[in-house]
């Protein structure tokens, strides 16, 4: 029902005015008119693409993040006081720049740094005690069997890959072989063809550490005794 009032209620206001009839005797008569006059295609095909507003509300939606990366864009084309009209939104070489600028900048909010920052901690084998033999410098020199163990402090919880600088005075059939191990857990037996003073450094694996005290262990195995 239309609204109750003074000028509807007056229907000598629409005295003259078409009426339902009139629309369907004209809706009748288009079936007569030629489909070319009506409508003359659909023009040229357009690529749309957002506007300032409508990139920043698309990527609060989709990122969950409140920024306004679009601020930094250049101002969108208007048409007929209308910024979202596909055909009047051009693409200029600064757009795409500060596109791709946006994305960069998105992707380090949004991404996690999933290594975060690259923490190192060395020992050296002067910083290290054993029951057998005696440190060299900074290297210890082991002269038979037995266990060379170091601490460390871990600042961040993650995982570390444990690297060890090692050599052999090297005698009998086989090459020096050793064992890691972390926190009492061992990462591997290993073996070092490198002859004193010439040292290898190799990658025996990866411990998965809490921030914290830890322990590390090279444990020196197949001594030779002539």
């Amino acid at each position: 029902m239309p609204p109750t009032g003074a000028y509807f209620d007056n229907l000598d206001a629409f005295a003259g005015l078409p009426d339902r009839a009139d629309l369907a005797g004209w809706i009748a008569r288009l079936n007569g008119v030629p489909e070319e006059l009506c409508w003359d295609g659909p023009g040229a095909l357009v690529v749309p693409r957002l506007n300032r507003t409508e990139y920043d509300n698309a990527i609060r939606a989709l990122l969950a993040v409140d920024v306004t990366p679009a601020g930094d864009f250049p101002p969108d084309d208007s048409s007929q006081g209308l910024d979202n009209i596909s055909g009047s939104l051009s693409i200029s070489p600064l757009l795409v720049e500060k596109y791709d600028l946006a994305a960069a900048s998105l992707a380090e909010e949004v991404i996690p740094d999933r290594l975060g920052a690259i923490v190192r901690t060395t020992l050296e084998g002067e910083e290290m005690q054993s029951a057998t033999g005696q440190a060299a410098g900074d290297v210890w020199n082991m002269w038979s069997n037995g266990d060379l163990t170091g601490d460390f402090n871990v600042v961040s919880a993650g995982e570390y890959q444990v690297r060890a600088r090692v050599a052999g005075g090297q005698a009998g059939p086989d090459v020096v072989r050793y064992v890691v191990l972390v926190d009492g857990a061992p990462l591997g037996e290993f073996s070092t063809a490198a002859q004193t003073p010439e040292f290898e450094t190799a990658d025996t694996g990866i411990a998965a550490l809490e921030a914290g005290m830890h322990t590390v262990t090279i444990r020196f195995t197949n001594d030779y005794y002539c």
